[in-house]
């Protein structure tokens, strides 16, 4: 739901006119988007059901899919899975972010401009707190007794 509201304020960032909407521009971007959405979900489920379906492998945590890299990567797959996660983790933080910080200040009545300070500064302020709050939770899971 929140995605379709923003995209209305992405399509306002990229400065069209009416006559974009007449010369097919708008269409064309739109059916771009979707295609490439299409194609990328498909390539992911594809790869995943042509290597994991006929094996029965069933991924029910991170390290079982750095172990599918071990014979191509060795010892690094557990890096490379790793560094995977946080490059979807933190991009995922910062898009959700984004959308969040222009519906807050559309909510206020602001300048919802990606280039507009308070968005730049809003989504700086909130990925810093994510981050301290990430790392505040991991000293204390290494050093706190967390059994119940």
């Amino acid at each position: 739901m929140t995605a379709g509201i923003y995209g209305t304020y992405l399509g306002a960032e990229k400065k069209w006119k009416k006559e974009d909407l007449f010369n097919g521009a708008m269409k064309w971007d739109a059916i771009a988007h979707i295609v490439s959405v299409i194609l990328i979900s498909g390539a992911i489920m594809l790869v995943g059901a042509i290597v994991l379906n006929p094996q029965g492998i069933q991924i029910k945590a991170p390290a079982q899919l750095a172990a599918l890299l071990v014979p191509f990567l060795g010892k690094a797959s557990n890096i490379v899975m790793g560094v995977a996660l946080l490059g979807a983790g933190f991009s995922s933080l910062l898009g959700n972010t984004q959308r969040g910080m222009v519906l807050l200040s559309a909510g206020f009545d602001k300048d919802v401009a990606l280039e507009s300070k308070l968005i730049r500064w809003g989504m700086y302020d909130h990925t810093c707190i994510c981050m301290c709050s990430l790392l505040h939770l991991r000293r204390f899971s290494d050093t706190a007794d967390l059994h119940c």
